[in-house]
């Protein structure tokens, strides 16, 4: 999560030299009233919202300061539905059942009138059609792929003694294999089409 950005912008001050902010929401993790310097504090949600989804339109980034966050599991769900009801319901705002999520996203196709809804919860779960929290990312994700479940299947009858130990092996394949090519990461998701 972005908790703060330093650019150097395209305005220059009295002295001729660039003006350089720290771009922060409003009650950002810089005290306004301890802050001094050359480098211009600016708390405001707006403005923060737009440096972050346009990195680099507003100035030269330098730094930003990000803050990560404990390991967590996202519930997804996705719903064709009419674009009139889609419509209706991101007219609702914040308190409508898409924008209230984590994240969300609405795909229309222009040839037809319905949409594509995803919804976006965080959630300390695994999925529920696999997984168990006290095992790791890896093994979890194993289990989840389609292919590698039915070679389990097949060697968990084989070795029943070491099994767990393979799946530890393999999830450290698998780590290995996402680390190289991250795009092959699985999307583990509920559809409700």
């Amino acid at each position: 999560m972005i908790r703060g950005v330093n650019l150097v912008s395209a305005k220059f001050g009295a002295d001729g030299k660039p003006i350089i902010y720290r771009i922060e929401p409003t009650g950002g993790i810089t005290d306004p009233n301890r802050h001094s310097g050359p480098v211009v504090l600016l708390q405001d949600d707006k403005t923060f919202n737009a440096v972050i989804v346009g990195l680099c339109a507003f100035g030269v980034v330098y730094s930003v300061t990000i803050e990560t966050l404990p390991f967590y599991w996202v519930e997804e769900t996705r719903q064709l539905i009419d674009w009139s009801t889609a419509k209706g319901l991101l007219e609702q705002g914040p308190s409508g059942s898409i924008l209230k999520c984590h994240n969300a996203e609405v795909w229309l196709n222009a040839y037809t009138k319905t949409a594509l809804v995803t919804r976006r919860e965080v959630t300390t779960t695994p999925p529920k059609n696999g997984g168990d929290s006290s095992v790791s990312v890896f093994v979890t994700l194993i289990k989840l792929l389609p292919a590698l479940k039915t070679v389990l299947k097949h060697m968990e009858k084989t070795f029943q003694d070491i099994g767990d130990d393979i799946i530890r092996e393999l999830g450290q394949i698998l780590g290995g294999i996402l680390k190289d090519f991250p795009l092959l990461i699985p999307s583990v998701s509920s559809s409700k089409l």
